[in-house]
């Protein structure tokens, strides 16, 4: 991984996702960017994210492995995740089956899951039915930094006249919104983020 996907910025949009309208014209002035997410998370930080058609499951930060590891319980407490799987030694932090609401972090569960539609009023089941989770986190050392691989996969029960249970994708925002958080709360002084030229003689 080259030393530039290292890089980031706060309150910038994160590269970690591609951009999906690029060759196209870009948004009128005074309207908001659809391609664009914006998150306010529990400590007050505004996150913006790029939507993009791929999943990420892989997050590079500039902290090391350790520094990771110590704010990422942090950073679940702060998405209402409440971890049963826990492995210091391996880095390994999430929960087996956490179950997410119609709304996170006061935005539709639509932007993190993709259920399908609910048959009977073809909106997002995601945003009618809660959502029952796994989500879990590694933290890998790399030469520079460390990596954060979040595997996110759910599923909402269909109730009514198609009642059963409906497999949930998700969208890549959760994957990258851990990363972007665990940045954050590890470095969150752009200052921190800068490499550190060579010693004066």
């Amino acid at each position: 991984m080259s030393q530039g996907s290292l890089q980031g910025r706060r309150g910038l949009t994160s590269t970690a996702l591609p951009l999906l309208l690029a060759g196209c014209a870009a948004a009128a002035p005074g309207t908001q960017d659809p391609s664009v997410v914006s998150i306010l998370t529990g400590d007050g930080t505004t996150i913006q994210i790029q939507r993009g058609a791929d999943i990420r499951v892989n997050h590079a930060v500039t902290v090391g492995a350790d520094r990771a590891w110590d704010v990422l319980p942090l950073v679940y407490a702060e998405l209402g995740i409440e971890p049963d799987i826990q492995d210091p030694a391996r880095h390994v932090l999430g929960a087996s089956a956490h179950r997410f609401s119609t709304r996170i972090l006061n935005r539709n569960a639509s932007d993190f899951f993709d259920c399908g539609l609910d048959p009977g009023i073809q909106r997002p089941l995601a945003d009618q039915a809660p959502i029952t989770a796994r989500v879990v986190t590694e933290v890998h050392a790399l030469s520079e930094g460390a990596e954060l691989r979040t595997i996110v996969e759910g599923a909402a029960r269909r109730t009514g006249g198609n009642a059963g249970v409906a497999a949930c994708r998700s969208t890549g925002l959760m994957e990258v919104l851990v990363g972007e958080m665990v940045q954050e709360k590890a470095a969150p002084s752009d200052t921190a983020r800068i490499p550190k030229g060579p010693p004066l003689p």
